[in-house]
């Protein structure tokens, strides 16, 4: 459930930010400037330098997500093994926290 809501957010963000990129790159197709001038040329590979790694976010943020299911995944199967069987009481309560922090 967790990785779900993750992927979801990942989504949700992915399509705020790629409106405004969206409109970045086609104001970065309209910019003018002079080749021969060295300022023109550093602004405007500096604004098609942060609209690129704007771009990437999204991208990103997947790979953080598969990070951290994959980390809560092993969290689990720690758990799992160490936690000795008689100690039932306390395992359901260990449970139930990685269930409410991480799903699944």
């Amino acid at each position: 459930m967790a990785t779900e809501l993750m992927m979801a957010d990942t989504k949700r963000y992915h399509q705020l930010l790629i409106r405004p990129v969206n409109r970045s790159s086609e104001d970065l197709r309209l910019l003018r400037f002079e080749k021969a001038n060295m300022q023109h040329i550093t602004v405007a590979c500096l604004y098609a330098t942060i609209v690129q790694s704007i771009r990437e976010c999204p991208s990103l943020m997947s790979v953080l997500a598969s990070v951290l299911n994959h980390a809560a995944t092993r969290l689990h199967e720690f758990l799992t093994r160490r936690i000795p069987p008689g100690y039932a009481e306390d395992r359901r309560e260990l449970e139930t926290l990685r269930s409410e922090l991480f799903g699944n």
